[in-house]
């Protein structure tokens, strides 16, 4: 796919050149030449792991030519093992027909060559736009799922790196079919590309036509991943025996590796399982010759046929190229990962790094005012192609960077601070100017860190004779140089507005750390910015009245006071006394007048120590205040949670600790013990998808690939996912496995029971007569015998009773649970729950108790009665107890949000069948789960919107109703925006946006604010039009949240409202955790609902209107590209 020049590589003899050595077979290396290349390899592996824990560029490249040498001369040792290599062409007649003879649909196109093209796809007949051009069947397409049925199957299952990154597995297979002359896909195999221009083919020399360009860096990440990958694997296939190691041990080589990888890396796509659980990279036969241009996706899956369709993006007559749209990416992710780059890309951009120096004096406010923009401290900026190449984003960062104190404190105050995202922002000269001449000096230094002008690149191009591979580099250069041209321009025609020509900055007053790439002597490429902080100049300007209320008055600013620190004390103190008044409550039929009247009355007692407010405006400085502790409050349990030398946010002041002790630190930081979950420590990385994961090897764990696993026949994986769980039931007598790959036989019978069990019915219902004549007997109290004979009759009952015999229906009626769920969940819990002394309860009797109870709700005596529990009520709630306990420290295995392509992929793909926009990984939401008053900070727990006392839980959830994030430790009473800018999720998303690594969303109600990664609903959007098309999608899609809690709250009955929890927060956050946790089992293993789903969740209340600038343009660019 895309623009490959498969000609010679003028002057480079290291990547397989069409010459014939032997034919078809390679030859094995003898005895000597192997050694000498196994000794080569460990010196590979060990300079390709030798990585930085802040590596710049010129270490990179450093490094670079160091292990290059090693690798040249790994080639010239394997160049006996070289193969004949064919004229592709030659092959495509069988490939058309190997194709139409599996199924697909190819009448009307066929492979021609085009000029700067290669190969591609032509059409033989006339298309009209969205007419179907290819369907490829899925057995034709070569995907990791076949891999894990092919030779390489018994090493995919030892391996932890064809686990965790299936796209490698893929290249390998790809390289087992090749040399295997049986192979379903030697047609397809026999017309690929025999050479490629990814960034693996390219020269030292070559290379070096990079310099200051700042795709130098990935190209030089992605050169170390593919050959520290090729050490290993090489390494692995000479120390292992099986079926893989067999059949490559012999015939792999750098040569063929960095065949097939390029192979994966510029034809691969993401398909739907044949299982349907996920996505799963493949090879999609023909459809990847198709070339790229602008546009959009016109490629789907068919579930119904099974099948990859392709429809024409636009029409087409008979003798044209066909194109498709590789999707919205730069040309530097183009070069790195497809090998070409796009002259006309419409979403080309060049990456600028910023940051914030912690040596800045005024650090803490600019970081202060970014993070109320959505901005992080230090991150990747972008400058674009086109009319704006300067976005919201990244004018607003050097704006507060060029801000002095006195303008960060207004900025701060304003209400209006999200305007500066907009160009004509009303802002002061000053900064206004600033701000323009920094990005144009920052701009100038970009320019020179190359080492030609646009006209010498061009006049290159323009001769002939010159290696694919070097020319690639220089339209490389000369695309990002466009985008700095035009930012030039652009920024000149802004300085030209303020009044004042653009005026070079020196280096070294922005505060900017100017890198030097490759050594070089004279400024070159900024890598990032360690301080910004930039020369105050001394012209001051007028402030826009709507944005600004600064008023200067003889060169200084006056403030107008509007209260005292003395009348914020008796503030105070008056609410501290007044604990209903403070929270916002008042009894009797007339309470809200009643609060009025007590506010204007705390007015007027204030008056006596200051200026005088009404009630009204007291009322909202007792909101502000609670706000602004409640954030500092979050950022200090932030700062302490956080690793690493940062500096630490100063204490909190007296009022900040007089307000949290009339509020409580459960609305601010949560209950305490209780943490967010879904965001466990596994994570896996793959290469060749993105610019940034997808390339990103280093942590996979070298350091547990280490010799003595290589050289072990088997490789030990200490990890079994919960998506390996067994979704069949399993009989009483088998055993049942945990997540943590444990067998456990499933013990039915107490530990008490010495003799055969007996099921005579008669007994059972004796015995159940006997307690109840006892409780009726006994109901003010039981004496000591009574409670023995009663604990006696229950263990009889235990142990004639067996609850696995109850039919499956019944079964699932009474637990929710199917038998088989139920019984794997005895065998996780098992270590956790087993008691050691002969009278212990049995861990099913006690996991079944548990959710009975939560089933149910209601009481504990009621489930302790229950024939299948017998057990007294203290009994039932240390069984509650220990299983929430057990399930909570496990929740991360169960709960976990998506943090690898293929995942987020896969969740995106099916929330595209409802809402055109791509990247959504997630529908947030927030839901309330009563609870009994608490006896500490009752007012928190109070949610006066819904009228009772619970728990705010947020949640985040994929199309299929499995949770991805859970935080349920918030008070009722704490608002869902609140919940959402302190949680690890918000976090996690910032993060992907900042590094660029994709363009993934979160979809919320009109209770958040709009962020760039979150995106929210238009309001009073007009019928008919794009924003209500766009509405009305967002809308459909994120009901799978409210239907979330629909079925969650069916299932556990206890998580209703009329189902109170009469627990403290604490262990009512653990029941929480627990049945959400159960709820995922449930999905995972595809449990119908048997109970009717009651929608409890209102329409929300409140309407966020406060968007983040940065989010509102993301929406509204969604909305126009998407919808018009």
């Amino acid at each position: 796919m895309g623009k490959k020049n498969h000609g010679k590589l003028h002057g480079r003899p290291k990547i397989l050149s069409e010459t014939t050595i032997n034919p078809n077979i390679p030859k094995k290396l003898s005895l000597q030449k192997r050694n000498e290349v196994n000794n080569l390899i460990e010196k590979l592996l060990k300079v390709s792991s030798n990585i930085q824990s802040t590596p710049n560029v010129s270490q990179e490249w450093e490094n670079h030519v160091h292990m290059q040498n090693i690798l040249d001369k790994i080639v010239q040792v394997e160049t006996e093992m070289k193969v004949a290599v064919a004229d592709r062409s030659a092959g495509f007649g069988d490939f058309i027909s190997w194709m139409k003879s599996n199924g697909a649909e190819v009448d009307g196109v066929k492979i021609a060559h085009f000029s700067g093209y290669d190969y591609g796809l032509q059409a033989e007949k006339d298309f009209e736009e969205g007419e179907l051009m290819i369907a490829v069947p899925r057995k034709l397409m070569m995907s990791a799922d076949n891999a894990k049925d092919s030779v390489l199957g018994p090493l995919m299952r030892k391996d932890p790196m064809l686990q965790h990154m299936p796209n490698v597995a893929l290249s390998l297979l790809l390289l087992a079919e090749k040399f295997n002359p049986d192979s379903f896909w030697r047609p397809y195999i026999k017309v690929l590309p025999t050479l490629y221009t990814t960034v693996l083919y390219f020269t030292t020399s070559e290379l070096q036509e990079l310099k200051g360009s700042p795709t130098l860096e990935p190209t030089l990440k992605q050169c170390r991943n593919i050959a520290r990958q090729y050490a290993y694997f090489s390494k692995l296939f000479q120390n292992t025996t099986d079926p893989a190691s067999d059949l490559l041990r012999d015939v792999f080589t750098y040569e063929q590796y960095c065949w097939a990888v390029s192979t994966v890396m510029t034809r691969q796509n993401f398909v739907p399982s044949a299982d349907g659980t996920g996505m799963v990279h493949a090879l999609i036969p023909l459809w990847d010759m198709c070339n790229h241009t602008n546009g959009q996706l016109t490629t789907t899956f068919s579930p119904e046929l099974d099948r990859s369709e392709c429809t024409a993006c636009r029409s087409y007559s008979a003798g044209d190229q066909i194109f498709i749209f590789y999707g919205s990416r730069s040309n530097a992710d183009l070069f790195v990962h497809n090998g070409f780059v796009f002259g006309d890309n419409h979403h080309d951009s060049m990456r600028l790094k910023l940051g914030v120096s912690k040596a800045d004096p005024l650090q803490a406010e600019r970081a202060k005012l970014l993070s109320r923009l959505g901005l992080p401290t230090t991150g990747e900026f972008y400058l674009k192609t086109g009319a704006d190449p300067v976005d919201g984003r990244l004018l607003a960062f050097l704006r507060v960077f060029s801000m002095r104190q006195e303008h960060l404190e207004h900025w701060l105050d304003s209400e209006r601070s999200s305007d500066l995202v907009y160009p004509d922002c009303a802002l002061e000269t000053e900064v206004e100017t600033k701000t323009w001449n920094f990005l144009h000096t920052r701009i100038k230094l970009l320019l020179s860190a190359y080492p030609t002008t646009m006209l010498d690149d061009l006049d290159q191009l323009n001769k002939g004779g010159m290696a694919s591979c070097r020319r690639l580099a220089i339209h490389m250069r000369v695309s990002e140089k466009k985008i700095l041209h035009g930012a030039i321009d652009y920024v000149e025609q802004r300085l030209l507005a303020c009044g004042h020509p653009s005026k070079e900055v020196k280096p070294h007053l922005c505060g900017g750390r100017v890198e030097n790439h490759l050594g070089k002597t004279t400024p070159s490429s900024p890598d990032r910015d360690s301080n910004l902080d930039l020369p105050v100049l001394s012209s001051r300007a007028k402030h826009d009245k709507r944005v600004s209320q600064l008023r200067h008055r003889g060169g200084k600013k006056a403030r107008v006071q509007r209260y005292n620190q003395r009348q914020v004390f008796e503030l105070l103190e008056h609410l501290s006394s007044h604990s209903e008044f403070a929270a916002g409550r008042f009894s009797g039929p007339l309470g809200s007048i009643g609060l009025e009247q007590e506010w204007e009355k705390v007015a007027r007692l204030l008056a006596e120590y200051g200026p005088a407010k009404p009630g009204y405006k007291w009322k909202t400085v007792w909101r502000d205040l609670k706000t602004r502790t409640r954030a500092r409050v979050a950022e200090l349990a932030k700062a302490r949670s956080a690793t690493g030398n940062k500096d630490k946010p100063p204490p909190l002041s007296e009022i900040e600790q007089k307000v949290i002790s009339i509020i409580g630190m459960e609305t601010s930081t949560g209950v305490e013990g209780i943490q967010e979950i879904g965001f466990g420590e596994d994570s896996f990385l793959c290469f060749g998808v993105s610019a940034e994961e997808s390339v990103e090897m280093d942590q996979v764990g070298l350091a547990e690939i280490t010799d003595s696993n290589i050289k072990s026949d088997l490789v030990s994986v200490t990890k079994i996912t919960p998506l390996l769980l067994n979704s069949e039931p399993v009989a009483v007598e088998e055993t049942a496995l945990s997540p943590t790959g444990v067998s456990h036989e499933i013990a039915v019978e107490t530990p008490l029971r010495k003799r055969k069990r007996t099921t005579d019915i008669e007994d059972l219902n004796t015995a159940a007569k006997r307690i109840g004549d006892i409780q009726t007997s006994q109901s003010i109290a039981v004496s000591r015998v009574e409670r023995r004979r009663l604990r006696l009759v229950r263990r009889q009952i235990r142990d004639v009773s067996n609850p696995f015999e109850v039919p499956e229906q019944g079964f699932r009626k009474i637990f929710r649970l199917s038998r088989g769920l139920a019984q794997e969940l005895c065998g996780l819990l098992r270590p956790r729950l087993e008691r050691t002394n002969a009278s212990g309860i049995a861990v099913h009797i006690q996991v079944l108790a548990a959710i009975r109870f939560f089933a149910e709700g209601g009481y504990q005596r009621g489930v302790g009665q229950d024939l299948f529990i017998a057990l007294s009520q203290p009994a039932v709630s240390k069984c509650i107890c220990a299983v929430c306990e057990g399930l909570s420290n496990i929740a991360g295995q169960w709960i976990r949000f998506p943090r690898t392509v293929a995942q987020r992929d896969q969740i995106q793909q099916k929330f595209q069948e409802t809402i055109r926009v791509p990247g959504i990984i997630g529908a947030i939401d927030c839901t309330h789960v009563s609870i009994v008053p608490p006896k500490v900070h009752e007012e928190a727990y109070n949610n006066l919107h819904h009228g009772h006392h619970s728990l705010n839980v947020q949640m985040i959830c994929d199309r299929d109703l499995r949770v991805l994030n859970l935080s349920a430790r918030y008070p009722g009473r704490t608002n869902d925006q609140f919940i959402w800018r302190h949680s690890q999720a918000r976090t996690e998303m910032q993060r992907l946006s900042t590094n660029r690594i994709g363009e993934f969303y979160l979809i919320g109600d009109s209770g958040y604010a709009a962020e760039p990664w979150l995106l929210t609903p238009i309001l009073r959007a007009e019928e008919g039009t794009p924003e209500q098309q766009y509405t009305t999608e967002h809308c459909s899609s994120r009901n799978c949240i409210e239907r979330c809690f629909g079925v969650l709250k069916a299932r556990w009955r206890c998580l209703r409202r009329d189902r109170v929890l009469h627990y403290a927060p604490a262990e009512a956050c653990l029941i929480v955790q627990t049945c959400v946790v159960l709820h995922n089992m449930m999905i995972l293993h595809r449990i119908p609902l048997i109970e009717e789903v009651v929608n409890e969740e209102p329409v929300p209340i409140f309407r966020n209107e406060d968007d983040i600038p940065a989010g509102r343009q993301v929406r509204e660019d969604l909305v126009r590209r998407y919808y018009r």
